[in-house]
């Protein structure tokens, strides 16, 4: 289980003027804590980690001479664009009975596309819940050998013993395979529909001639 450190500075100012000196305000919060306590960290250093790692990344903080094993709870982004607002840390203990969200890895798809099949996804995570130590960093579903029409559910997923899928999440379907054909088809009748005008066109110009 890959875990990056990660150095914070308390924050005393407000969010905006943190964000004018480089840093991304924050707040590290846990049942473990006795208060909140609001942080800042250097933009340039949590954007590099949250692209090398899921937005669940699991983070040793240090603030001060202190160490604290942390998730990546919420990261609030720019609607307009997509720069990093504010971030949340959930303090836990590693054997602490966690709710996450854990991005699928679906593998295979190039042999079902030489099948004449696609995978349509429904969902790119999926919610486990257990000890947070027993958790994957991510999860990986072999879809080479499905057939059309076939789904991948929730339930079918191979999960350790004393992790399962959220109640949220346990009956989703996160992907079905469907035909490649559907494009191919709706392309071949959109072009045969215009060859269709084309020679309709054709034909009135030919009788107008006639007339004249």
């Amino acid at each position: 289980m890959a875990q990056t450190a990660l150095r914070v500075l308390e924050r005393t100012e407000k969010p905006n003027v943190s964000r004018r000196d480089g840093f991304i305000p924050g707040a590290i919060f846990g049942a473990s804590m006795e208060k909140v306590i609001s942080i800042k960290v250097e933009a340039q250093q949590l954007e590099r980690i949250l692209k090398k790692q899921a937005s669940n990344a699991r983070l040793q903080l240090v603030l001060g001479d202190t160490d604290t094993f942390c998730l990546v709870k919420e990261v609030q982004r720019d609607v307009v664009n997509g720069k990093i607002l504010h971030v949340d840390f959930q303090a836990v203990a590693k054997d602490e009975n966690v709710k996450l969200k854990i991005p699928i890895i679906y593998e295979g798809i190039g042999r079902l596309e030489t099948n004449g099949l696609m995978l349509l996804v429904n969902e790119n995570d999926l919610e486990l819940e257990g000890s947070l130590n027993l958790l994957p960093e991510s999860i990986t579903v072999d879809v080479s050998d499905k057939n059309m029409g076939d789904k991948v559910l929730a339930g079918d997923i191979g999960l350790n013993s004393g992790v399962k899928a959220s109640r949220a999440d346990e009956g989703k379907i996160l992907a079905v395979v469907v035909a490649h054909k559907v494009n191919v088809v709706e392309e071949t009748e959109g072009d045969a529909g215009a060859e269709a005008g084309a020679e309709a066109g054709a034909g009135e110009d030919s009788e107008s001639g006639e007339e004249e």
